[in-house]
């Protein structure tokens, strides 16, 4: 992606990967994801699979958005008719996160606007930056950071 490319969203290939092993074990050559159709999520991971061997992938989201213009709004009322609840009020931010880093879309960002206050993420406002440079130490238990 322009040269470059983000390690923090690298692990949507290893999400694929495990989950063509359990294809393998299962012995299907059939694979669903449930990622949503704005992003570039679907995209790796269909890009992915596609490089991993010959799978017949199954997107739901894809046949939702042909008969359906307001995808959030049916989802909502699909899972609301079968007792499920869902939040009234979606955020104005998709905030991904792990350790190699932070990821935000929505809002402005999707308009190709400046994003507002709610897109920060990690970062305070310059006003409320250290006057000097922090130290941060990172351990691991059992994997997990």
């Amino acid at each position: 992606y322009q040269g470059q490319y983000p390690l923090l969203v690298s692990d949507r290939y290893l999400i694929v990967e495990a989950a063509l092993q359990r294809c393998a074990e299962l012995g299907t050559r059939a694979i669903a994801h449930g990622c949503t159709g704005m992003g570039n999520d679907q995209v790796r991971f269909d890009l992915t699979v596609k490089a991993l061997g010959d799978y017949e992938i199954l997107a739901p989201i894809r046949e939702i958005q042909k008969q359906h213009s307001q995808v959030r709004a049916y989802e909502q009322q699909y899972l609301e008719a079968r007792g499920f609840g869902v939040r009234a009020k979606q955020q104005a931010y998709t905030i991904n996160e792990n350790l190699l880093g932070l990821t935000l879309s929505g809002g402005e960002i999707d308009r190709w606007q400046a994003p507002g206050a709610g897109a920060a993420g990690w970062c305070k406002p310059r006003s409320e930056w250290p006057g000097e440079a922090l130290r941060v130490s990172v351990r691991f238990e059992h994997g997990e950071a």
